[in-house]
């Protein structure tokens, strides 16, 4: 018998039937606020869904700032292990 190894170790596969994660809905929820309070002009997002697809889309203020901080957080994601 073959044992076969995925070469990504720790990526989960998608679960058959998806559950709320508490601490993302705690982040969409205290980003939200800040948007209530106005605090937040602006947002560029990525969400992920279950088979592995994955949306994005933008709202607000798109500022050269916005740009350049959403480099920062690729060349972040790209260089952490992104299966934590």
């Amino acid at each position: 018998m073959t044992n076969v190894v995925g070469i990504r170790p720790g990526l989960e596969p998608t679960p058959d039937e998806p559950k709320p994660n508490p601490d993302l809905i705690k982040m969409l929820e205290e980003i939200l606020d800040q948007a209530r309070a106005g605090e937040v002009m602006g947002l560029v997002y990525v969400s992920l869904h279950p088979g592995d697809l994955t949306t994005y889309g933008y709202g607000g203020r798109r500022t050269r700032g916005v740009l350049g901080t959403l480099l920062m957080l690729q060349h972040y994601l790209i260089s952490k292990d992104i299966n934590e």
